[in-house]
């Protein structure tokens, strides 16, 4: 059964497979440059060429690479619900999406993260 992000309770997420349930499967995963620009909190499979769903986890591969030190924190795995659903809501104001304009989905998602106190590795 598929949840929407914006529905899950990011109160009861303590690990990354309470916030990727299920297998989700990016389509439109041809792109790479424009995939390195953003983020997706979901998918956990991509489709190849082939047309076969193969593994690839991309919010996964973001905590290895930038968040390893938080990744047995079940705290971190709040956020990150928390910043995946902040990541899909409209935009408010102009002066705001002037603002979120100038800066990569990836970008917007990492400050999300430290403006609740998780920092990339040093």
């Amino acid at each position: 059964m598929y949840i929407a992000t914006k529905d899950i309770n990011c109160e009861n997420v303590e690990k990354l497979s309470d916030l990727q349930i299920g297998k989700v499967v990016d389509d439109n995963s041809g792109n790479k440059h424009g995939d390195s620009l953003k983020v997706s909190c979901r998918q956990t499979h991509y489709r190849a060429k082939d047309g076969i769903a193969k593994p690839a986890n991309e919010l996964f591969e973001m905590i290895e690479d930038h968040y390893k030190t938080h990744k047995d924190d079940s705290a971190f795995y709040k956020v990150l619900c928390k910043c995946c659903q902040e990541k899909g809501k409209k935009i408010e104001s102009l002066s705001s999406t002037v603002k979120l304009l100038t800066l990569t989905e990836r970008e917007r998602f990492h400050n999300c993260l430290k403006k609740f106190g998780f920092s990339k590795d040093a």
